[in-house]
């Protein structure tokens, strides 16, 4: 169980960096403070 809850932390935080080298050009920024939880 904890296992699969790491990897899945681990993709969610791939995601994140991949969204936010996107969302400085292209991608939305409400998105991404969204997914940070401001």
């Amino acid at each position: 169980m904890m296992n699969t809850l790491n990897i899945f932390v681990f993709i969610i935080n791939l995601i994140y960096v991949l969204v936010s080298c996107d969302a400085t050009s292209t991608a939305k920024p409400e998105q991404s403070l969204m997914m940070h939880g401001r």
